[in-house]
């Protein structure tokens, strides 16, 4: 009995998502980057006041913590757009033609119909 299925790119990007989203490890990972990202959008617009004007004022820093959250929020879309792009780069360099198409994987042994 032989088993025929197709590899397409997509199915690879796909496979790369579901690993990202259900990894312990790199759900860590990302956790610490959104985190930091967070951490350094708000020091960014804190520090960038702070040399401007010399001064940290309310309506600043209500926008520094905004732009803050905003970064975390936004951080695991940018990720998977990003995820995206470094799995298509990567398929697209080198031949591998031979991993696309309809495969023929054979399976020894008795019918299971």
């Amino acid at each position: 009995m032989n088993i025929e299925f197709e590899c397409t790119i997509d199915d690879v990007i796909d496979f790369n998502l579901f690993h990202n989203a259900h990894s312990s490890s790199i759900q860590q990972q990302l956790v610490g980057a959104q985190i930091f990202i967070g951490i350094l959008a708000t020091s960014l617009v804190f520090g960038i006041t702070y040399i401007a004007y010399h001064k940290l004022n309310i309506p600043m820093s209500i926008i520094g913590i905004l732009v803050g959250v905003l970064a975390s929020i936004l951080y695991p879309q940018v990720n998977r757009k990003a995820t995206i792009r470094r799995v298509k780069k990567l398929l697209a360099e080198g031949d591998n033609k031979t991993c696309w198409g309809i495969k023929l994987f054979p399976f020894p042994g008795r019918d299971f119909c």
